[in-house]
């Protein structure tokens, strides 16, 4: 999940056309594979934000788990669980 992955790397390491990849996706997890890696990072960011012991930064987790931009992690974050990484943090 921390590397940078497009939907034309997803084609070469799965094997499939983009077309089939996304029409799988969508079938059997109801998204697009790339909203399903940030799910799939913005949860690991969040476990690491719950976890009591690391005292990395939230920017320093979230470069980790693959994201570049971090307003656009911090917006993807809050939309997601309703609350800032940094109220995650203070409530794990």
């Amino acid at each position: 999940l921390g590397d940078q992955l497009n939907l034309t790397q997803l084609e070469r390491f799965s094997g499939l056309s983009a077309r089939t990849l996304q029409t799988t996706f969508s079938e059997a997890l109801g998204c697009t594979p790339m909203a399903w890696i940030k799910e799939q990072r913005l949860l690991k960011i969040r476990q690491n934000l719950l976890a009591k012991n690391t005292d990395r930064s939230i920017e320093a987790i979230a470069l980790e788990a693959g994201f570049q931009s971090m307003p656009s992690f911090f917006v993807a974050y809050r939309k997601r669980f309703k609350e800032t990484p940094g109220q995650t943090r203070k409530t794990g």
